[in-house]
């Protein structure tokens, strides 16, 4: 019995391992993560790495723009998603590209909740392949 319980387990483990990459061709479980809940950790985000450069209401400083407002969210209506996140992986501007996946969405989701802006889906994917299958539009 002890050979067939190890088989089983081998198999099993074989199976897992040769599961597609997440973002290649599944979604990873927390890719669609609720959109409050990304924009809840996001806004966790924004105040560790951006609110010193664009203000703890989003009200930009100095040189760093706003990042709130119809001037600010216009821009982006219509825009895939990709397009949003690919500029926010320049910032911050003393470490472009330095957060995670997660982080970047959680910070898109963040602003586009904080703009009145969503996106076709239940949360902001981290997979820039589905991003771009995704648009901006303002929420009435």
């Amino acid at each position: 019995m002890s050979r067939l319980l190890s088989a089983l387990i081998l198999a099993s483990v074989a199976t897992v391992s040769a599961e597609p990459v997440a973002g290649l061709h599944r979604e990873s479980s927390n890719q669609r993560q609720d959109l409050s809940d990304q924009a809840s950790s996001g806004g966790q985000v924004y105040g560790e790495r951006c609110a010193g450069c664009h203000g703890a209401e989003l009200e930009g400083a100095d040189r760093n723009p706003s990042l709130k407002g119809d001037v600010f969210i216009d821009r982006w209506v219509g825009s895939d998603l990709a397009a949003f996140v690919e500029r926010l992986r320049t910032m911050p501007a003393d470490a472009p590209g330095s957060l995670t996946a997660s982080q970047y969405a959680g910070l898109a989701a963040f602003l586009l909740n904080m703009n009145r802006a969503a996106i076709n889906a239940g949360g902001v994917p981290e997979d820039i392949a589905m991003q771009r299958t995704l648009s901006i539009k303002k929420v009435p």
